[in-house]
């Protein structure tokens, strides 16, 4: 499904592709191939001694469930460490299908297992991700020599954070992944018949995992919070 034209010397070499109902098959990622509705972009490769780029100003790849734009560079100096410089933007997204974007092969099994069990019916209106540094230091939160961040909101999410406690809809909400770390930024939502008033969850390591942290409020009739403390672990 892919077409374009390719030129170059020894040193460089430059790409155009577009393709239309492929896929991007990288088992060492992903659970599953992805199938691809439209890709679309330039990719400029140089070497020069022992030092290699390869660059993209705008990598634009579609699928069914998220419309994502990219700017790319990795480039290694001298056999020395992968060096990354990344910004994606994507939206338009589905989280029913979130589980097939999971780099899962790099992931903890026990966050995995987590996150697709708990994560709902939803959508991703909007959202970025920033990755720059080395490869090996990833995701730099021990070095401290580069950046790591996804920013997305999301609206009308179903969130089954834990077996046996009521479930969470999310009306509309900021999730951010920093480096090893993990906030939510929630403007309003529901739990039973009760309003979730502005309120921020927060994850300080995710590897090891630490505590949830909460702070919020929650309004709504007393039956409510009886219900939970009947129903719930508590």
């Amino acid at each position: 499904g892919l077409s374009g034209t390719l030129h170059g010397d020894q040193q460089q070499l430059t790409i155009a592709l577009t393709g239309s109902h492929t896929q991007l098959d990288l088992p060492t990622l992903f659970r599953a191939p992805l199938p691809v509705r439209r890709l679309q972009g330039q990719l400029q490769f140089q070497h020069q001694d022992n030092s290699w780029s390869l660059h993209s100003e705008q990598l634009l790849l579609n699928t069914p469930d998220i419309d994502t734009v990219t700017r790319l560079t990795l480039s290694q100096q001298h056999q020395g460490d992968l060096e990354i410089d990344l910004q994606t933007n994507f939206g338009n997204g589905e989280s029913s299908y979130a589980e097939r974007y999971y780099p899962a092969h790099i992931m903890e099994p026990e966050l995995v297992a987590w996150l697709d069990r708990a994560i709902g019916p939803g959508l991703v209106p909007r959202g970025t991700l920033l990755l720059r540094g080395a490869a090996k230091d990833f995701p730099y939160d021990i070095t401290h020599n580069g950046h790591f961040e996804v920013r997305f909101d999301v609206t009308d999410l179903q969130l089954d954070y834990l077996p046996d406690w009521p479930s969470l809809t999310i009306g509309e909400a900021e999730v951010r992944f920093h480096n090893n770390s993990l906030t939510i930024g929630l403007q309003r939502g529901r739990i039973y018949n009760s309003d979730v008033l502005p309120t921020t969850a927060r994850i300080r390591t995710l590897d090891p995992t630490g505590p949830l942290e909460i702070k919020g409020l929650v309004e709504g009739p007393l039956a409510d919070p009886v219900r939970l403390l009947a129903e719930s672990p508590l």
